[in-house]
């Protein structure tokens, strides 16, 4: 085997176990940035680590608060790595519940998908994330909200491709 196929995404476990821990490493480090570079002033949830393994907080990064009917099987729901929720302040718990929206109130949800592929398969591995998030984002927008799907590919020699 060489280099190549090796960063390239090989399926050998020990290996995928790797390419999760630098996925979960890169989200960590953008989590870490947005939370600094807002100070506050917006909710910031990731998804990072093992399902199995998460706190309730952290399990639904598209918390129940985002939609005004209860969602049935939560586990099946899309996961982004990393959600922005500028309505609430960072400082404060979210609502179990939705809570209807007033006129003046900050829409904006920034959904962010960070994916590691090997170089020929970059702007493949954006449009997949855009087409599987396409139904989450109309199903957010009829909930009243401005949601935004930003996707980061990272090439598993370094490239990064899309937007952030």
């Amino acid at each position: 085997d060489n280099i190549t196929h090796t960063l390239g995404g090989c399926p050998y476990r020990e290996l995928r176990k790797i390419h999760c821990q630098r996925h979960d490493e890169a989200v960590e480090t953008i989590y870490k940035a947005v939370r600094t570079g807002y100070k506050g002033s917006a909710t910031v949830i990731r998804d990072t680590g093992k399902y199995e393994e998460m706190d309730e907080n952290r399990k639904h990064t598209l918390p129940q608060y985002l939609y005004r009917e209860p969602v049935g099987d939560r586990r099946s729901m899309r996961r982004p790595d990393l959600v922005v929720i500028f309505r609430v302040r960072g400082d404060k718990q979210l609502p179990p519940q939705y809570v209807p929206m007033r006129e003046r109130e900050d829409r904006r949800l920034y959904l962010l998908e960070v994916s590691y592929t090997a170089l020929g398969g970059m702007e493949r591995r954006e449009k997949e994330k855009r087409d599987k998030y396409e139904e989450t984002l109309r199903g957010l927008r009829m909930e009243g909200w401005e949601p935004e799907l930003l996707t980061l590919v990272l090439g598993t020699l370094g490239l990064s491709f899309g937007f952030l």
